[in-house]
């Protein structure tokens, strides 16, 4: 209990109000809780000698140990010990550092959305739909649920309309400069762009009359005669 007094205390304050809690009140008498009250009013007295202490009340905290206990990874559990499940417990730093625990550093993988054609606005209703799904799941409503679906169709109308109107402005500056073309088209194709090492097998065509063309060097030929009429229109 000294060890969460002493940051109070350094403001030196006129009136203290204890609120005491232990986790061991079936295990002490009340004439051992009292005296480590009094231990504490005395500790509080010796560095602020002119406060007013005033004792509100004397509980029982109860931990929900199995709640701190299941964060820890499955292979560390089984070497858990009482003193150990007292850190878990109290939270208290000091409490780790004298028994040698390494703390348990959560970590949570954040999704990239990185695109150019994801405008502000569509990030914006991107951020609405992820707060919707997250207030629906997290509330079971079947309204919430609704109103999810239907910001997810509207985001997803308009990413497809930004990737088109992406395409077709790459098309437009580098229709001189067909290698960045393809580049940029990749990266709405699969989402990756210059570092991609993806590559699509292009097995089987149709050409303008609808005959099926699967020999190599003609699907090369006819997707450069596309290419030449893309840049033309262009």
């Amino acid at each position: 209990m000294k060890h969460y007094s002493i940051p109070p205390l350094a403001t030196d304050p006129k009136h203290v109000i204890l609120h005491c809690g232990t986790n061991d009140l079936q295990n002490k008498s009340p004439q051992e809780l009292t005296k480590e009250t009094g231990e504490l009013c005395d500790f509080i007295l010796a560095n602020c000698p002119n406060t007013d202490i005033t004792v509100s009340s004397i509980l029982t905290r109860k931990d929900n140990q199995g709640n701190k206990i299941a964060e820890i990874p499955r292979a560390q559990q089984a070497t858990l010990t009482e003193s150990l499940i007292d850190i878990i417990a109290t939270n208290r730093p000091d409490k780790a550092k004298e028994s040698g625990v390494i703390e348990i550093v959560k970590t949570r993988k954040v999704r990239s959305t990185y695109a150019p054609w994801l405008t502000t606005d569509i990030r914006c209703e991107m951020n609405t739909r992820d707060y919707l799904k997250k207030k629906a799941v997290k509330n079971n409503s079947k309204s919430l649920h609704q109103a999810y679906k239907v910001k997810r169709n509207e985001v997803n109308k308009l990413i497809k309309s930004a990737k088109v109107q992406f395409c077709k402005d790459n098309i437009q500056l580098n229709k001189d400069n067909p290698k960045e073309m393809w580049e940029n088209i990749n990266q709405v194709i699969n989402g990756k762009g210059r570092c991609s090492k993806t590559t699509t097998m292009i097995t089987t065509i149709k050409d303008d009359l609808g005959d099926i063309i699967q020999d190599e060097k003609l699907i090369a030929d006819q997707l450069n005669n596309w290419t030449k009429i893309v840049k033309s229109i262009a």
